[in-house]
C-alpha cells in the first residue's frame, strides 16, 4: 500500500537548494520544475538549503505549501500560497522568490506579470503571463479599442486607456484581484502613452491639449499637466523617480529628463527615427526604425550601441530577465547580451509588464 505521503528527492545543481516534493501529483512536479528554472535562472550564488514542496486542493482553491530549511535542519521561511487554476505558476514564482531572498536576502521577481492586447472578432482582449510567454491567461475584453496598458509594480492592478469615439478617451484602472473596473480619468482629446511612476506611485500620460500632446500625471484622483509650450511631448518612460520623455522643441525628436521643480533637462542622445524609449535602471533601450535596430543608451558609460537588429517592432517592455520584444507576429523575450531566449508566436502591439524601475 502505498504511503499517503511519497517523499521524491529532486537534486538540482550545486548552487540550488536539494527540493523535496511531499506529495506525489504531477502537478506538484510540474510547479516544481517551474520553481527550478526561476533559481537556475537567477545565477545567485546560493547557500545550501533544503526546499520543501507540498501541495493540497480545497473548494476549488490550490495551495503551495514552501518550507525552506537550513542544513541542520531548521525552518528559515515557511509560506503557503493560495491560487486558482489559472495562477498555479505564479504560486510557484512566488515560491521561487521567498527562496531567493531566503537564501540570498535578495529580493525576487520571478512573479511578475507582462500583458498585451489582441483583436479576436472585433474585441480588444487583454491577456496576462509570465515571464516565460506561456499560457496567456484573459484578463478582461473590450469592443472599444485599447491603446494603452500600465501595470503597477504589485501585479495587483492594472491601468488601460480605452478610445471610446474620436473625441472620447478613458483611463481604467482594472483590479485583477476583485476584476472589477474603476474610471479614473475621462477626456474629451486624445490620451496615451501610460506608464506607472512606482517611486512616486503615481500615474504618468499623455493628453493633447490644443492639437499637441503634453505630459500629465494623476495627483489625488485629478488630471494634472506637467510640460507646456507647443512642442510636442511623448512617450514618457521613468527611471530612478524621473520622468524621460521626446519632445521637438529643438525642432528635432531629442530625449529630455523632467524634474519634481518643473525644470527639463536634455539628455545627450538624439535620432530622428527614435521610438519606444524605454528606460530600465540606467539603461534606456528605444527602436530605430529607419534602419531596423532597437538601440541601448548606457548613461553611465555614455555610449550607444545596437542591442538587437529587428525589423517591424510593435512594442518594447524591460525585465530584469532582459527585453521583451514585439515583431513580426511574435513575442520574444531577448536577454542582456541580445540574444533570443524566448520566441512565442503571439501577435501584439502593446505591451505592459510589472518589473519596473522601483529605485
Amino acid at each position: 500500500m502505498w504511503k499517503l505521503l511519497l517523499l521524491i528527492f529532486i537534486q538540482t545543481c550545486n548552487a540550488m537548494p536539494m527540493i523535496i516534493l511531499q506529495s506525489n501529483q504531477e502537478e506538484l512536479k510540474s510547479l516544481s520544475q517551474i520553481i527550478r528554472s526561476d533559481l537556475k535562472s537567477s545565477k545567485a550564488n546560493y547557500h545550501a538549503g533544503k526546499l520543501q514542496l507540498l501541495l493540497k486542493s480545497k473548494e476549488n482553491w490550490g495551495y503551495l505549501q514552501c518550507r525552506l530549511r537550513s542544513e541542520t535542519n531548521d525552518i528559515l521561511i515557511e509560506r503557503t500560497f493560495k491560487f486558482n487554476s489559472n495562477n498555479a505558476k505564479w504560486a510557484a514564482h512566488g515560491c521561487s522568490d521567498m527562496v531567493l531572498s531566503g537564501l540570498t536576502g535578495k529580493s525576487g521577481s520571478f512573479s511578475g506579470r507582462v500583458a498585451w492586447v489582441t483583436v479576436k472578432q472585433g474585441q480588444y482582449q487583454v491577456e496576462q503571463s509570465d515571464k516565460n510567454l506561456t499560457a496567456p491567461i484573459p484578463l478582461f475584453s473590450s469592443a472599444k479599442p485599447i491603446v494603452s496598458l500600465a501595470w503597477t509594480p504589485d501585479a495587483k492592478s492594472i491601468y488601460y486607456i480605452k478610445q471610446l469615439s474620436k473625441d472620447s478617451y478613458d483611463i481604467k484602472r482594472f483590479d485583477r484581484i476583485s476584476n472589477t473596473h474603476h474610471l479614473v480619468h475621462h477626456s474629451k482629446t486624445p490620451l496615451n502613452d501610460l506608464v506607472w511612476d512606482a517611486s512616486k506611485s503615481q500615474l504618468i500620460f499623455t493628453k493633447s491639449v490644443h492639437g499637441m500632446q503634453k505630459l500629465f500625471k494623476i495627483e489625488n484622483d485629478l488630471a494634472k499637466q506637467l510640460t507646456f509650450g507647443k512642442s510636442i511631448d511623448v512617450a514618457p518612460t521613468v527611471s530612478n523617480g524621473k520622468i524621460v520623455f521626446v519632445s521637438d522643441q529643438n525642432k528635432t525628436p531629442m530625449l529630455f529628463k523632467y524634474h519634481s521643480s518643473g525644470v527639463k533637462s536634455y539628455l545627450p542622445l538624439e535620432g530622428d527615427a527614435m521610438a519606444m524609449p524605454m528606460m530600465y535602471h540606467h539603461q534606456l533601450y528605444w527602436y530605430d526604425a529607419k534602419n531596423g535596430q532597437i538601440k541601448v543608451f548606457d548613461a553611465i558609460k555614455k555610449d550607444t550601441e545596437t542591442f538587437l537588429s529587428q525589423s517591424n517592432v510593435q512594442a518594447l517592455s524591460p525585465t530584469p530577465f532582459g527585453l521583451l520584444v514585439a515583431a513580426d507576429n511574435h513575442l520574444m523575450l531577448v536577454n542582456f547580451d541580445g540574444e533570443i531566449i524566448i520566441r512565442k508566436p503571439i501577435q501584439v502591439n502593446l505591451l505592459s509588464s510589472s518589473w519596473m524601475d522601483v529605485t
